[in-house]
């Protein structure tokens, strides 16, 4: 079973913490309000040239004007 919780009083997060700990409840980040910078970080596994010739490649693409 899956629910979503509003915490409204910070004891509530210790007491949530708790409960992970004992393994009563799993905790996850939301993923909403996760940055995409943080979601997708290193999901590639590039190695630094294969890196700078994609970073190149994103900078050459966005600066091309279609017609």
């Amino acid at each position: 079973m899956e629910y979503t919780v509003n915490v409204i009083n910070k004891n509530a997060m210790h007491l949530l913490h708790d409960m992970a700990k004992m393994r009563f409840i799993r905790m996850r980040p939301n993923i909403a309000s996760q940055k995409l910078s943080e979601k997708f970080a290193g999901k590639l596994h590039l190695s630094d040239e294969e890196y700078n010739d994609f970073h190149n490649y994103l900078k050459n693409s966005r600066s091309e004007t279609y017609n």
